[in-house]
């Protein structure tokens, strides 16, 4: 957590410099395609995907709602 009150929730959790923060953390993740977790995603994912749209949708429903 952040502070002692621990992890911020609501407009305070969601604010342009944080989103992007969030944003460059999951893209460093998922860029390095050696971790075991993205590779099972590219694994079932594949090629099944025929517009980024279906990519992105099969991506979130595997990562969760």
């Amino acid at each position: 957590p952040p502070s002692v009150e621990g992890w911020h929730y609501g407009p305070e959790w969601v604010n342009s410099g944080l989103l992007m923060t969030r944003t460059n953390f999951v893209a460093d993740m998922l860029s390095e395609t050696d971790r075991p977790g993205v590779r099972t995603i590219i694994d079932r994912v594949g090629g099944a995907a025929s517009s980024p749209e279906q990519l992105v949708d099969s991506c979130l429903d595997l990562l969760g709602p």
